[in-house]
């Protein structure tokens, strides 16, 4: 089964008839809470619009971290699936990408290698 992928959303889509109303209601809410400022106005954002608060995995804590953490790779969070964890909570799985040179990338490759054979993988 397929999970639904959530990439950045496309601000074309403000003048599609589909996604229209939607942005009719935000500028509603900030015409209604003008006043507020800061993390009022985000609290405030999120009850007005029923939000769910759903946790990002934390890319550091993962084991590919900990394979990578010593090159100069350059990583960015390009979206995310939603999935239910061991405790039964949902949770953000960031897709990443990743930027490095042909060499750092196989001075990588070599040590995931040594490190396997050192672990009889």
């Amino acid at each position: 089964m397929s999970k639904k992928k959530v990439g950045l959303f496309d601000i074309s889509k403000s003048n599609d008839p589909e996604w229209r109303p939607i942005f009719d209601e935000f500028e509603k809410f900030l015409k209604k809470h003008s006043n507020l400022q800061g993390e009022e106005l985000i609290k405030q954002f999120r009850l007005w619009f029923k939000f769910e608060e759903i946790p990002l995995k934390d890319p550091k804590k993962s084991v590919w971290n900990e394979f990578t953490k010593d090159y100069p790779l350059g990583l960015s969070i390009q979206g995310y699936k939603i999935e239910t964890n061991d405790k039964g909570k949902k949770e953000r799985i960031p897709y990443l990408g990743f930027t490095a040179d042909l060499d750092d990338l196989d001075d990588l490759i070599n040590n995931i290698i040594a490190k396997s054979k050192k672990m009889n993988l």
